[in-house]
């Protein structure tokens, strides 16, 4: 079997922990058990080929290497260059773990250990240092230009020295430090009483020489780069922003975003900071605005992929619209009291409708235009564009979209599926399927009761797949004629037993993807619920993996979204909504391209063979080779001739060179590159955010002026939808 492979996530729902690369402008989020690479100006996303075994509790990054720490204190690291896992181990007793100078830094029981790469082994360490110091668990490590600050909860900060392996107190206090940082000859420190302390060395010993009282109990808090900021968050979620410099007592700025912020961390030299739990946020706080606000993005029910985007809902009732390519949440639409249970897709935008009876017409910036209240519980939906099908327990109705008007209602069982088609709606109920059209009604009695069931436009014509209470699944075609039947789920002598269907849909291509969940034995809690995904194709399982573990209330409802390389599948889950490609085994046609390692390719552009370079570059979605290669070239000459299958993927990893400051060549580029691919709105976005800082300093540098002659709209204050 060819086993997918997790390509995008979108929402961090359950994330809480993240790290970010200073140097690359790259965050790193733990999402459950496996780890997005984010780059937020130019909107480039990834998932690391990395899953834990555990929920991820810490993320390091040094260099090319990161190291994951799980909540059973797994070690994981990780190399970056060339996407792939070192090696892992067991330490139980430990909290925190850091990655330094290429060695594994871990705490083990209130001491420090300091282990390395066997040199003749693989995917085994060898520890190398035993340091003492602190009396209590070591909770905090912050990475300095001499080795480590470390924190315990006995109230002690302690500097670390890496290259004669020393400890020396920093300070003591009557709560634990939260965060600290090196800046020169000075160390900067947050407790959890709300104590910001400065501290430089006098005669071998660290002094204070401030201490601001902020008078808030903290559960989180970060330093800025230059140690001249702080962000709290305090017991109440609160996030204030102080100044560490100065005798002001009062918070730079303060905001309150929800109960559900855990952690704080400052990004893009500190212009923005990332507020994350229950999803994350970017404040900007010198303007107090939100960006990318994936808040209460947990327990999505359904999604679509609608043109540029993916939209979903939640259980809350909330709408996230997600572009794309970076997985990035463009917009946030509090639209309905309860669960959304639909998401149709419409020529002029699309449809939301709830589990309560609220349908709701969108544009496709988002904006609600039109209101039907169905008056019933509702559990599928579909719609063209003039009619809206709705249906529910005993219940279905359609309506007339444009005048809001109930056109006819029927008595019907339980539904299942619903499709509009051109004589009337489709509906599969448990007992069967069934035609309704203004003159006639028309059905067939299923062969035992149906649980699940899915109706689908693709290359073979329209599809409709039920699932049977004993596992079996029927496939009939638009005329109701039987295709096949085969055993999907096993047979136990109750029904299904242990498994339970989630979702069902078709790919394009005719293959039939069934989501299942399944009661598995767990050393810690009993059981475990475990969501699986398998692949049919004329009757015959050509594919099977497993989605996502702990899956206690995941809808495991799928969708397929369309891409340069053929369709992706899409399964919402508690994490977020995962996105499943076949670019592991190969089907990817970036591969043909893709270069053994960076240096080969650096090599090539060094030589002059730039083209190659460029190809190779983009292939490894290398920011720093592709600045590389532009640097060296004619963008244009290089745009022109990027062979076609390749200009949709250079658009990211472009604008990524951007950020690092190619700013009129990369403009020069993306111009040629626009004129092979269709223009995509989340473009102008990105644009936008990477061009900021050089348009809010200079109006005189080319690369501002080349901006505006590019993109003319860049001069305007706001984006219009």
């Amino acid at each position: 079997m060819n086993r997918l492979a997790l390509s995008s996530v979108y929402g961090s729902s359950t994330a809480t922990v993240s790290a970010y690369n200073e140097k690359t402008g790259e965050l790193f989020v733990g999402v459950d058990r496996v780890i997005k690479k984010t780059k937020i100006r130019s909107g480039s996303a990834t998932v690391l080929k990395l899953e834990t075994e555990r929920q991820i509790k810490s993320i390091s990054i040094d260099k090319d290497l990161l190291l994951a720490l799980d909540v059973e204190g797994r070690v994981y690291l990780y190399n970056l260059a060339y996407n792939v896992e070192i090696g892992r181990m067991l330490n139980k007793e430990c909290h925190t773990a850091c990655v330094l100078n290429g060695k594994i830094h871990l705490e083990f029981m209130g001491y420090l250990q300091v282990w390395v790469i066997e040199e003749n082994g693989f995917f085994t360490f060898r520890k190398e240092k035993h340091i003492t110091g602190h009396q209590d668990n070591i909770i905090l490590m912050e990475r300095t230009e001499e080795g480590l600050l470390t924190g315990s909860k006995d109230g002690v900060l302690r500097l670390f020295s890496s290259e004669d392996s020393s400890s020396e107190t920093v300070a003591r206090n009557k709560s634990h430090p939260l965060c600290a940082r090196k800046v020169g000859q000075e160390i900067s420190a947050v407790w959890a009483s709300g104590e910001i302390t400065k501290l430089i060395q006098v005669e071998d010993a660290w002094t204070p020489i401030q201490k601001k009282y902020t008078m808030h109990n903290l559960l989180d808090a970060a330093i800025s780069t230059y140690g001249d900021m702080a962000v709290l968050l305090d017991t109440s979620h609160n996030v204030l922003l102080y100044s560490t410099t100065g005798d002001t007592k009062e918070p730079i700025q303060k905001i309150f975003v929800s109960d559900g912020i855990k952690h704080v961390q400052f990004v893009e030299e500190d212009e923005w900071i990332i507020l994350s739990g229950n999803g994350s946020v970017v404040w900007e706080w010198k303007t107090n605005t939100l960006l990318f606000n994936e808040q209460a993005s947990s327990g999505q029910t359904v999604a679509r992929d609608i043109e540029g985007s993916v939209v979903s809902g939640t259980v809350s009732g909330d709408v996230f619209m997600w572009d794309k390519g970076s997985s990035l949440c463009l917009k946030k639409i509090a639209a309905h009291s309860s669960a959304v249970s639909a998401i149709i897709p419409t020529e002029r935008g699309f449809i939301s409708a709830s589990a309560n009876g609220e349908c709701k017409v969108h544009k496709a910036s988002g904006t609600v235009i039109k209101q039907i209240s169905a008056e019933i519980p509702l559990l599928v939906a579909d719609a063209d564009e003039d009619i809206l099908a709705v249906a529910g327990p005993g219940k279905m109705h359609t309506y007339d979209i444009k005048r809001s008007k109930l056109i006819q209602e029927y008595d019907i069982d339980m539904p299942l599926a619903i499709k509009m088609m051109q004589n009337g709606v489709l509906l599969i109920s448990m007992q069967g399927i069934t035609t309704y059209s203004p003159d006639s009604v028309s059905g067939k009695d299923g062969p035992e009761q149906f649980v699940n069931a899915s109706i689908s436009e693709t290359k073979d014509g329209l599809k409709i797949s039920c699932l049977g209470e004993s596992g079996m699944v029927y496939t009939y075609n638009h005329e109701m004629e039987e295709l096949v039947e085969y055993r999907a789920l096993p047979k136990y002598t109750n029904g299904m037993g242990k498994n339970t269907p989630l979702g069902m849909v078709h790919t394009e291509n005719a293959e039939l993807i069934i989501t299942y969940k399944t009661a598995r034995p767990d050393k810690v809690s009993t059981f475990r619920e475990t969501i699986f995904a398998s692949m049919f194709y004329n009757g015959q399982e050509i594919d099977k993996w497993k989605v996502a573990e702990h899956a206690l209330s995941s809808s495991g409802y799928l969708f397929t979204q369309v891409s340069a390389f053929g369709a992706l599948i899409g399964i919402c889950t508690e994490s977020g909504l995962y996105l499943f490609s076949s670019a592991e085994t190969g089907m990817n046609s970036l591969g043909a391209w893709q270069k053994e390692t960076p240096q080969e390719v650096s090599q090539q552009i060094e030589k002059g063979d730039v083209l190659s370079g460029l190809i190779g570059a983009i292939a490894l979605q290398s920011p720093s080779l592709v600045h590389m290669a532009l640097s060296s070239g004619d963008p244009v000459v290089l745009a022109k001739y990027l062979p076609s299958e390749l200009a949709l993927q250079s658009v990211s990893v472009v604008l990524s060179a951007m950020s690092n400051g190619l700013v009129e060549r990369a403009l020069m580029f993306l111009e040629e590159i626009l004129k092979k691919i269709p223009v995509s709105s989340v473009l102008r976005r990105q644009i936008i955010l990477i061009l900021s800082s050089v348009i809010n300093t200079s109006h005189e540098t080319t690369g501002y002026a080349d901006a505006l002659v590019t993109f003319p709209h860049l001069a305007l204050k706001e984006i219009e939808e």
